[in-house]
């Protein structure tokens, strides 16, 4: 794949975006005051906004928000949801703004999760190096795909019911800015990397953004076709998953195949498949 193809992650920083241009760009900010800012610097650069990701490390409840924002897509990354007391005075703003929240793989995140998007507000659930809490993860999965009332996208879980398709790798990095094939990261010095967390280990492609519009190809592990085979010719539990499809060892931690794992995503390949069954049938749910 050409590297021009590619969009571009990177932090607010108005000499990096002037280091390339006609990229779309989702661009990092921390502070809910610098969001119009990095509009602004972005279309100055001469690219296209894809959306701003906000990570301000504050609950969702004490964070601010702004009606200017209503025109911008905003990815907010917070590690909870705060008091809901709190945050019931501005559901209505939440829901004006083209905002969708991510929140932390915790028990009481996911009942957050759930309670937002019953609310009409779009929002995720994101993974780290804790093992997940897969019955309760199930529970919402199940309830962002089958739930009959209506409520807003819980993503993965939305993106992966209206694409998988059972003959083949139903890849959903891209919810997370985290598919090689369609974003590169980047930071202020204008280092270059696969995804954000080999950009902040270190992992480089390149050290210098402006070698890459010569570039035809970028090589690597991410553009190699049969990455994962090293796990069919060793005795890694991943090799007989049935999720293989769908996780394809995205919670395996060296070497180590965690409990429920498995369970999770054959039971998450029957429900979507349940529900893409519904979906084309033209199923309605009764109402009792």
């Amino acid at each position: 794949m050409k590297v021009s193809s590619r969009n571009f992650v990177c932090p607010h920083d108005p000499a990096l975006l002037g280091r390339f241009r006609g990229r779309t760009v989702a661009v990092r900010v921390d502070d809910p005051g610098q969001v119009c800012t990095a509009v602004t610097d972005v279309a100055k650069s001469g690219n296209k906004l894809l959306c701003v990701i906000l990570s301000p490390r504050l609950p969702l409840d004490t964070v601010k928000l702004f009606d200017e924002w209503k025109d911008i897509p905003v990815v907010l990354m917070c590690p909870g949801l705060g008091r809901f007391r709190k945050l019931a005075g501005r559901l209505n703003l939440c829901r004006k703004l083209n905002l969708r929240v991510f929140l932390p793989c915790s028990r009481a995140n996911l009942v957050g999760l759930r309670i937002l998007a019953s609310l009409g507000i779009p929002c995720g659930v994101t993974f780290g190096v804790k093992e997940p809490d897969w019955e309760a993860l199930t529970d919402l999965m199940t309830y962002a795909i089958l739930g009959a009332a209506p409520h807003a996208a819980i993503e993965p879980f939305t993106f992966i019911a209206h694409r998988y398709k059972p003959a083949e790798h139903t890849k959903w990095g891209c919810v997370y800015f985290d598919d090689p094939e369609e974003f590169l990261h980047l930071d202020s010095s204008g280092h270059v990397a696969f995804s954000q967390r080999e950009l902040l280990g270190g992992r480089f492609i390149s050290r210098e953004i402006d070698r890459l519009e010569t570039l035809d190809e970028v090589p690597g592990i991410a553009d190699d076709p049969d990455r994962g085979k090293g796990i069919f010719l060793e005795n890694n539990p991943c090799s007989v998953c049935g999720g293989w499809r769908l996780c394809r060892g995205a919670f395996a931690r060296k070497g180590r195949h965690p409990d429920g794992c498995s369970e999770f995503f054959a039971e998450l390949m029957e429900v979507v498949e349940r529900f893409q069954g519904l979906s084309a049938g033209g199923h309605k749910q009764q109402k009792w």
